[in-house]
């Protein structure tokens, strides 16, 4: 059971104004609640994405249930606009025990809304049950379809513990799920399903290329699998599972973002290259100009100015957390750009001045910072600056990952730098819990700092 608790409430909603944070972003939104999921959506009859967020799940005793706790909004980025969406058909579960007077929100697990009909959703909620929770002793699984915006609701795949559910994105009568082993379909709107294939395993993502409808693909925690005959059969591709897919429009490029990086297809996923090793959440291109990538980590966003070579670190630190949930570039959106951080929706309009300050600008003096985030597992990111008096000179530069006794596991950079601040992901897959040291040699500026691997 999904249980999140707090005694005190300290802050409830907070909406600042442009001039209390940096001059690059806009928060849309906050809230002590930590954000869990974060949606994106598009329609074919709409070219600028719709938004929906969800919160975790609050509780306490006697019954001290936070009224926005779990609950799926929808966002408006122009109006700062929140609403719960679809007359509540992805309304959270109050779980309760009379004995006690606990209660908590779980919230739902799956939201999936049709690319072609707006009012075509699908919504998934499981309890593993247990304890003395009323009702909620035993687990809850239900799978809930509406075709009329959630004014009313089928219930479908009873009882099924279900890990991803998809809806073709170009004929709303195909509908794919997923459960632990087995990939389920309807081709009749969801009246009934067969089993039409297994992979063992299943997690979390069940996606339809929006290109090519026979191509489908599921993650697994032994990697990615593609289908290319409609899910009948998969096979696996031979790379770590992603978190998230990024189809572009009219082109046979996907990318895909996981724990070990990004990947990119140019053959409509038949085969990937990894083109980044940086522990990635999420990943959006701007539509107006494909070659521009952006990547949500743990440790803020990453940019890429030429089709993934090289991606280098924004220079914005959110207030409350930097840990990216979501991403979103709209055509004809200039150089704004939505971001979901872990406890807020930011509008951020000039990520391109904040990345090219990160590499071109010339500090007065060296520094090392601390790494961020600290207690991490397993990537985070190590910050420094390079000075100079002269314009061009450039540094010899050695940054070393030690374990704590002294024994040298990688080197991250060694070689010269021009004068200016960078970021360098270090990720300790692979390596046991502790404390790590790392270690700045830049001309005559030696300095070691400490961080904690924690799994």
């Amino acid at each position: 059971m999904k249980i999140f608790k707090k005694a005190i409430l300290i802050i409830f909603f907070l909406s600042y104004s442009v001039s209390s944070y940096s001059q690059t972003y806009q928060p849309l939104y906050t809230n002590y609640l930590e954000i869990i999921k974060f949606i994106s959506h598009e329609f074919v009859f709409d070219s600028k994405s719709k938004l929906f967020f969800q919160l975790q799940g609050f509780g306490g005793a006697p019954c001290l249930t936070d009224s926005h706790s779990a609950n799926t909004y929808k966002f408006d980025a122009d109006s700062y606009n929140f609403y719960k969406p679809y007359n509540n058909f992805f309304e959270r579960l109050i779980c309760n025990d009379p004995f006690i007077e606990n209660c908590w929100s779980e919230p739902v697990d799956i939201v999936c809304i049709s690319n072609t009909d707006s009012n075509s959703i699908i919504s998934h909620l499981q309890t593993e049950g247990g304890g003395l929770v009323g009702n909620c002793v035993t687990p809850i699984r239900y799978t809930k379809l509406s075709y009329d915006g959630g004014l009313t609701h089928t219930f479908i795949l009873q009882g099924l513990k279900i890990n991803a559910i998809e809806i073709d994105p170009s004929d709303d009568d195909i509908i794919y799920a997923g459960s632990e082993n087995n990939i389920y379909k309807s081709t009749d709107r969801g009246i009934s399903f067969s089993i039409i294939s297994n992979v063992n395993s299943l997690t979390n993502l069940l996606k339809v290329s929006p290109f090519n409808s026979s191509y489908v693909f599921a993650s697994s925690t032994s990697g990615m699998h593609i289908s290319i005959n409609s899910g009948v059969s998969f096979s696996s591709l031979g790379i770590p599972s992603f978190n998230q897919m990024h189809f572009i429009s009219n082109t046979s490029l996907i990318y895909g973002a996981g724990s070990n990086g990004v990947y990119r297809s140019s053959d409509n996923g038949l085969s990937w290259i990894r083109i980044s090793g940086i522990n990635s959440v999420c990943i959006e291109t701007d539509p107006d100009n494909n070659s521009i990538i952006y990547i949500g980590t743990n440790a803020g966003v990453y940019r890429s100015l030429n089709n993934g070579q090289t991606f280098n670190q924004s220079g914005i630190i959110f207030p409350l957390s930097n840990q990216i949930i979501g991403l979103v570039k709209d055509p004809d959106s200039g150089d704004t750009l939505i971001v979901c951080t872990k406890n807020g929706i930011y509008k951020v309009w000039d990520l391109l001045t904040s990345v090219a300050g990160l590499n071109n600008s010339a500090p007065e003096k060296y520094f090392l910072l601390q790494n961020f985030p600290n207690p991490f597992n397993p990537s985070t990111v190590i910050r420094y600056s390079i000075p100079s008096i002269v314009r061009g000179q450039m540094s010899d530069v050695k940054l070393i990952i030690y374990n704590n006794q002294g024994k040298e596991i990688v080197t991250l950079v060694n070689g010269k730098q021009d004068p200016g601040s960078y970021a360098v992901d270090f990720n300790g897959e692979g390596l046991p819990s502790g404390v790590y040291f790392y270690k700045l040699e830049a001309g005559e500026y030696i300095e070691t700092k400490r961080m904690m691997l924690l799994k």
